[in-house]
């Protein structure tokens, strides 16, 4: 059965579980739900995994023993989540390794949320008013409906397969349509998108006087870019991996 719904690869959201003995300090520090991200290197059977250890800023992140999280899947059929406890940590040819133990039944997840990468990237885009969003459609090949359109320049800081997240010297009001020209790299080529999109998040940067934050949700997106988007972001979340791991090995 578990073989059936995850495979290796599958990334893995870990989100640290309330321990029912914590004091009111530790309850309230808790209250963050930190949470850590991973994959899946192995099936070991049909209530045990074996996944990378998390890695945060350039270093691993050895977590105890016996504890215990809420883990959601990303798999080809949709989100799954469940509950893990830790039951072994170690280093296997250079990768550092958890085996989580499933204790709950895996169940279907209804969250709609992609993997969101941290990343800095440089992008291209403008507002659109209500007719040059319909006008938008009639283009056969997005990225083209760029050449009529004055372009301003933004700097990505995270980017998911449902959205990103950018900074902007523009200021925008938020649920206006935007265009975005997206130009990314991955498995030896590049590949540029025109994306519709909707800011649905506006704020100042705070200490970076005439900067704004937005968080852009994609528009009526192809399903086949989407699917670039999402094979890019795991790609780069690859690089950034064995970066670290390089790092941590010096």
């Amino acid at each position: 059965m578990l073989s059936k719904i995850l495979a290796l690869g599958n990334r893995v959201e870990l989100i640290g579980v309330k321990n029912q003995l914590m004091s009111a300090v530790d309850e309230e520090l808790e209250n963050s739900r930190k949470i850590y991200y991973s994959q899946i290197y192995d099936i070991i059977d049909e209530s045990k995994l074996r996944i990378a250890m998390p890695i945060e800023g350039g270093k691993v992140i050895p977590l105890s023993i016996n504890s215990r999280y809420d883990a959601c899947f990303f798999t080809s059929s949709g989100l799954y989540q469940c509950r893990v406890v830790v039951v072994e940590r170690y280093k296997e040819d250079n990768i550092y390794v958890l085996v989580v133990e499933i204790v709950t039944e895996l169940q279907k997840y209804q969250r709609r949320q992609f993997y969101r990468l941290g990343c800095t990237m440089d992008i291209k885009y403008c507002t659109l008013e209500k007719e040059e969003v319909e006008e938008y459609f009639t283009y056969k090949f997005k990225e083209e409906f760029a050449h009529k359109l004055k372009l301003t320049e933004a700097i990505v800081l995270d980017i998911s397969g449902g959205g990103m997240r950018f900074i902007s010297d523009m200021k925008h009001q938020k649920e206006s349509d935007v265009y975005i020209l997206l130009d990314i790299s991955y498995e030896g080529d590049e590949r540029v998108y025109g994306i519709l999109g909707k800011i649905i998040y506006m704020e100042r940067v705070k200490n970076r006087p005439g900067l704004y934050e937005y968080r852009v949700e994609y528009q009526g997106i192809e399903g086949s870019v989407r699917e670039n988007i999402i094979r890019f972001i795991f790609e780069e979340e690859r690089k950034q991996r064995k970066k670290a791991k390089s790092i941590e090995d010096e």
